[in-house]
C-alpha cells in the first residue's frame, strides 16, 4: 500500500520491521525489490537482491529474477545482468523459457544484440515472445536487416509450430518502416 502511493521510506520501514521475515520468505523479499524496481530505484533493487542473497541467504525465485532483469534492462547495466544471467543457467528449478525471454529483453535494451542473440539461439523451448523479443531487440537498436532475417525464419518455421500474434506483425512492420 505504502509503495503505491510512493512512499518507499514507510514502505521499507514495514519490510524491517516485519520479525524474521527477512530469513525465511521470498515474496516479502520480492515485494520491495519489486517497488523499488518500478519507481526507477535500481541501486536500491541491485542492494536488497544482494542482501537477499548474502544476509538472508534466500533462493531467487522467478519473480526475484523478473525484477532484477528488468532493473538491469532499465538501468542499462549488462554487467549485473550477466551475473544474473549465470545464477539463472544454474538453478533448475526455475522456469528458463520466460527468464531466457527477458534477458533476450534486457540485452537488447543494453544495446549487447552479441549475448541476445546467444540467449534466443540456445533457448531450448522457444515461444512467440521469444520471436518478439529477437525481433524487437534488433530492430530497437537498428538492426533491421537482422530483424527481418529473426521475422522471416520465424515465418518459415511458422506452419509447423509457432503462432502469429499483434506484437509480432508490429515488431515486423517497424522494422520494416525504419528501414526505408
Amino acid at each position: 500500500m505504502y509503495s503505491t502511493c510512493g512512499f518507499f521510506e514507510l514502505a521499507h520501514w514495514v519490510f524491517d520491521e516485519v520479525p524474521s521475515v527477512h530469513e525465511t520468505d521470498v515474496p516479502t523479499w520480492n515485494a520491495i525489490i519489486s517497488v523499488y524496481v518500478s519507481h526507477g530505484q535500481y541501486d536500491m533493487c541491485f542492494l536488497l537482491f544482494s542482501n537477499m542473497l548474502n544476509i538472508a541467504h534466500l533462493a531467487p525465485s522467478d519473480a526475484t529474477y523478473a525484477s532484477i532483469i528488468s532493473a538491469c534492462g532499465s538501468a542499462n547495466d549488462v554487467e549485473i545482468g550477466k551475473m544474473v544471467h549465470a545464477m539463472i543457467v544454474k538453478d533448475a528449478t526455475l522456469d528458463k523459457t520466460k527468464l531466457l525471454n527477458s534477458l533476450i529483453a534486457m540485452y537488447s535494451k543494453c544495446g549487447d544484440l552479441d549475448n541476445a542473440n546467444k540467449v534466443f539461439q540456445t533457448t531450448d523451448r522457444m515461444n512467440i515472445v521469444s520471436w518478439n523479443a529477437m525481433t524487437a531487440g534488433f530492430g530497437q537498436n537498428e538492426e533491421f536487416r537482422c530483424a527481418l532475417e529473426v521475422f522471416d525464419a520465424l515465418t518459415r518455421l511458422l506452419l509447423l509450430v509457432v503462432t502469429l500474434n499483434g506484437l509480432t506483425m508490429f515488431s515486423y512492420a517497424s522494422s520494416l518502416f525504419a528501414k526505408r
